[in-house]
């Protein structure tokens, strides 16, 4: 009903940033079981912007104007950050799995796999294809940066 009845989708979008960080802080734990070297620290300065225009976003949220027009488009713009996360080839070995945030294990089966693309690369320890799918990560989380940041920018 809340979201029926709201102006604006109540999204929370603030947890991007620290969820990516919980799941790149796993997948580096991971990496040092298994002896696979994973420097975390690129994803660092877009994790931080992404906090900071995400809280800017959320500050600003319920002062939009009654406006039908921006609140369409921030609606708009809401519904398509989840996209950022999709991988149009699809994931290794898995092209009908397209999301980078997250997927089933592929050899188990049901448990997930969170930030998938990388988790994959570091099973199989392969460095050279660990820094492709790194560069796919920083991609998308310059992507969604983007994306909220047009969020700030509607007011």
């Amino acid at each position: 009903m809340r979201l029926a009845n709201a102006d604006i989708i109540p999204y929370a979008i603030t947890p991007y940033a620290t969820d990516f960080e919980t799941h790149v802080n796993a997948l580096s734990q991971r990496a040092q079981t298994i002896g696979f070297s994973f420097d975390k620290t690129v994803f660092d300065p877009h994790i931080q912007k992404l906090a900071t225009i995400s809280k800017q976003y959320e500050t600003q949220r319920n002062t939009f104007p009654d406006n039908p027009h921006v609140l369409q488009q921030v609606n708009q713009q809401l519904m398509s950050l989840e996209r950022t996360w999709l991988h149009p080839s699809g994931l290794q070995e898995r092209p009908w799995s397209r999301s980078l945030f997250g997927a089933e294990d592929p050899f188990e089966g049901y448990a997930p796999w969170m930030l998938p693309g990388l988790r994959w690369e570091i099973e199989q320890q392969n460095d050279s294809k660990f820094q492709h799918w790194t560069e796919i990560y920083v991609q998308a989380l310059m992507n969604l940066e983007k994306q909220v940041q047009k969020l700030v920018d509607l007011y």
